[in-house]
């Protein structure tokens, strides 16, 4: 995803057979992943929420379920 500083970027995905769980998202910085400060609620086995960020350059995002302790594919975010 190619995006201008704080544009919002929306993350939308499935989460099949699970409801009202928490997801957490996280940015990969210096070595690890570190919550974002965003959640979504699954809902019906999908989730919708969005980021904005002013960090240029490539950034790395995931939707992480703390409960599971498990997290999605990663998702490129470019900022120009």
């Amino acid at each position: 995803v190619l995006a201008r500083p704080m544009e919002r970027v929306n993350f939308t995905g499935t989460y099949k057979g699970e409801d009202n769980i928490q997801l957490e998202v996280q940015r990969y910085e210096t070595g690890e992943w570190k919550d974002f400060g965003v959640q979504a609620t699954v809902r019906v086995g999908t989730f919708e929420t969005y980021i904005m960020t002013g960090r240029s350059g490539e950034n790395r995002f995931r939707v992480y379920d703390p409960e599971a302790d498990q997290g999605s594919n990663v998702i490129l975010v470019t900022i120009d």
